[in-house]
């Protein structure tokens, strides 16, 4: 139907005979069918679409071309064949609505939006049993629930995802996006994905046009990966609130539950992209630990990926990240939080954390967390990024190593016999640890603090109002809380207190001292 108005569509049947599935889907046989689309509009406006069916058709049951202002209610899509097998595809168009609708058994796509469309709203609608793409047989479509690309301003609202091939819901720009926004918008509000193999909602920008989207009280099952953030332009932000991730065990592949991969184009830029977790929850059920906890692996609860996906170089995460009240569903556990890749700025606060590798970082903030019983490994021989914790709790090894300043204030480091915490420089800023307590058992494992710098300058390290203490009452004369390498690693310490079963605080090079500065007092 070319250029209607003020038409209404109620309780019909549109059956576009598409030809049978045949008995093998391989290259030559996914786009051979024979049929008609159920319901074409184009250049049309002020259309309702009511309580209809739309079953058995070639491409889609509707297609809605360079109209608006289109309604579509209650309405059932099944059986869409072919390459493009999508049930309802928009394109060119705007201002249109989907109220209470649900698509199934189709071999692309059940909704999707294209091509410059803008204003979109997606409202309690279902899309189940993508199967079959092209994508399997050497072609270039995948399968999904919904599919917004060259897309902007729209909204999916309590809708659901299930059971497609490849991803649940897909939202980015693209080139022929609406270039007269500053930024293309996508709002996810209590979305669903559920059994959608590879991504759960696959989120972001393919093109320099800059994306906004925000996810509140949505929770992905069973996908490989919850949420993936895909960054390409410095302007990008997402936004997620009170969001879920169930990732199952998986062997062959991978599996993180908030990803971010990184295409971003130049470095002129003052901006940089924002991405914001609050109040999210993951669970990675019977994970696999030795990838969880590897400096190899991305298999994460939070990471900046180092994997090409899809298709692509990640340049990991270029990003300012914000992670507050970060939860695992399995009482007690901590969220596992990794960046192979890129030097994005954290700051993580309210959360219970293992860090297996950030390989290098811009800035790096941590408050009121407690770090597990594990290793946590920041920075490397070419980070250039500040380092700064408050208020949280240690337990574990921790290994810091950046040429910029390294500030800790009110930690707690509890460290356990063999466990240490090491802090590496090598240019000449300051090294700043204030209000913290140190504990661990000496005499079974020597030092807590080891302190080494590298090149021929040592950067300052100012030690003040710190209490060091021994946790069993053995006495360790041979033994001290500080271990620094070099000679020109000169701690200066104010206000601080040691206990005096460990009457050297500090070994330079071997060589046990006690500095001033800092008080022997008798802790048992």
């Amino acid at each position: 139907m070319n250029e209607v108005s003020n038409i209404s569509f109620e309780g019909l049947t549109f059956d576009g005979n598409v030809s049978n599935d045949p008995t093998n889907w391989g290259s030559g046989a996914y786009n051979a069918f024979t049929g008609a689309v159920g319901l074409v509009l184009l250049n049309s406006n002020n259309i309702r679409i009511k309580a209809c069916t739309f079953r058995n058709s070639m491409m889609s049951g509707i297609r809605i071309q360079s109209s608006s202002s289109v309604t579509v209610e209650e309405t059932k899509v099944s059986h869409a064949r072919g390459n493009f097998g999508d049930a309802i595809y928009v394109e060119k168009s705007n201002d249109i609505r989907f109220d209470r609708c649900s698509v199934e058994d189709y071999t692309r796509i059940g909704f999707v939006t294209e091509t410059g469309s803008y204003n979109i709203s997606f409202s309690q609608c279902y899309a189940k049993n993508g199967h079959h793409a092209s994508k399997l047989y050497g072609g270039a479509e995948y399968n999904a629930g919904f599919w917004s690309e060259n897309s902007q301003n729209v909204t999916f609202s309590q809708c659901v995802a299930e059971n497609n091939t490849h991803r649940g819901f897909v939202a980015t720009t693209g080139p022929l996006t609406v270039s007269t926004v500053i930024s293309a918008s996508f709002h996810f509000q209590s979305c669903l994905s559920i059994n959608n193999r590879s991504v759960g909602f696959a989120m972001g920008t393919w093109t320099l046009h800059p994306v906004h989207v925000s996810c509140s009280n949505c929770s992905s099952y069973g996908a490989e990966k919850g949420f993936m953030m895909t960054i390409y332009n410095h302007n990008d932000t997402f936004t997620l609130d009170g969001c879920y991730v169930y990732v199952p065990s998986n062997n062959t592949v991978d599996t993180v539950a908030y990803a971010v991969q990184n295409f971003e184009l130049g470095t002129v830029s003052t901006t940089t992209p924002k991405i914001a977790l609050t109040n999210c929850v993951s669970d990675c059920g019977a994970m696999d630990w030795s990838k969880f906890s590897s400096t190899q692996h991305d298999s994460a609860d939070f990471a900046c990926i180092a994997e090409p996906y899809p298709n692509r170089v990640s340049g990991g995460g270029k990003a300012n990240i914000t992670i507050d009240n970060f939860v695992n569903a399995n009482q007690g556990a901590s969220v596992v939080i990794k960046s192979l890749k890129g030097a994005p700025s954290f700051k993580i606060s309210n959360s219970y954390v293992t860090i297996p590798v950030i390989s290098d970082f811009t800035d790096f903030q941590l408050s009121n967390c407690r770090l597990t019983t594990l290793s946590h490994s920041f920075g490397g021989t070419g980070c250039y990024g500040t380092m700064s914790m408050s208020n949280c709790v240690v337990q574990g090894d921790m290994k810091v190593v950046t040429g910029e300043r390294i500030i800790l204030d009110s930690v707690h480091f509890r460290s356990w016999t063999g466990k240490t915490i090491e802090i590496t420089r090598f240019t000449g800023n300051m090294v700043r640890i204030s209000n913290c307590q140190f504990e661990k058992d000496i005499a079974a494992s020597d030092y807590v603090l080891k302190l080494t710098g590298s090149g021929s300058f040592k950067p300052p390290v100012i030690i003040a109002n710190c209490t060091f203490y021994n946790s069993p009452n053995v006495a360790a004369p041979s033994k001290s809380f500080i271990y620094t390498v070099a000679s020109g690693i000169s701690p200066i310490f104010s206000g601080c207190f040691s206990d005096d079963s460990v009457p050297n605080l500090l070994s330079t090079g071997g060589v046990l001292s006690a500095p001033s500065g800092n008080m022997l007092v008798t802790m048992h």
